[in-house]
Order: structure tokens, then C-alpha cells, then sequence
């Protein structure tokens, strides 16, 4: 069960990060159409780029730890030791990410007006 549940959280679906990569993309390509001054739209680009790119560096450094965590259990050699090590290593990973990613959402922030804000990322119109 704790196996099953580790290669979830880790390694669920065909990659953790590609629901935020195509949220990113999607965000990405609206931009074109939504803020119409070039180089604020190359500066929010740039900006969406970076956090597509750091989102897969997070993927690329959480995924062996996973693997490692996965083994470790499966091959009943897990000592708590050990995965409380591999834990803590994937908290490190996943907590520089998330300060990553918010401070790449304040960046955003403050290169887009409000009304484009909700254009580039509030809930669709409902009809």
C-alpha cells in the first residue's frame, strides 16, 4: 500500500509536472492575444518561460528520490533512517520549488495589469 501510494505522489500519471506545464503553455500561448505591447509580452513570456523551465528541473531532481524511495520498499530495505533522510531531501527539493514558483507569480504580477490578469488566468465565462 505505501508503495502504491509513494509511486502516486511521485510518479502519478505519465509525469507529476505535466498538468503545470501544460497550465504554463496554455497561459503561454494566450499571452499573444491578451497583452498587445511587445515587450511586455516578451517580459511575460520570458517570465512563463522560466517557470516551465523550473518546473522540470523540480521533476528531474524529485524523480530520483522517488525511485529511490520506491526501491528501498519494494526490495524491503527501507529503514526509517533512511526514508526520513529521503523525505527530508524531498521536502528541501520541493520547498525551493514552490518559492520558485510564488516568486515567479509575483513577478507576473507586476508585469500585467488586472484587467489582464483575469484575461491570462481567471475563470472562463460561463454561458
Amino acid at each position: 500500500m505505501l508503495i502504491a501510494l509513494l509511486t502516486i505522489l511521485f510518479l502519478g500519471g505519465a509525469s507529476p509536472d505535466s498538468p503545470v506545464l501544460d497550465y504554463i503553455g496554455d497561459t503561454k500561448k494566450n499571452v499573444a492575444t491578451v497583452i498587445v505591447d511587445f515587450e511586455r509580452r516578451e517580459n511575460v513570456s520570458s517570465t512563463l518561460k522560466a517557470a516551465k523551465k523550473r518546473t522540470s528541473e523540480y521533476s528531474k531532481a524529485a524523480r530520483p528520490i522517488a525511485k529511490q524511495m520506491e526501491k528501498a520498499l519494494t526490495l524491503h530495505v527501507a529503514s526509517e533512517t533512511g526514508m526520513n533522510a529521503a523525505w527530508d531531501e524531498y521536502f528541501s527539493v520541493r520547498n525551493a520549488y514552490n518559492i520558485d514558483m510564488i516568486n515567479l507569480r509575483a513577478d507576473l504580477k507586476e508585469q500585467v495589469s488586472r484587467e489582464e490578469w483575469q484575461a491570462l488566468f481567471g475563470q472562463p465565462d460561463e454561458e
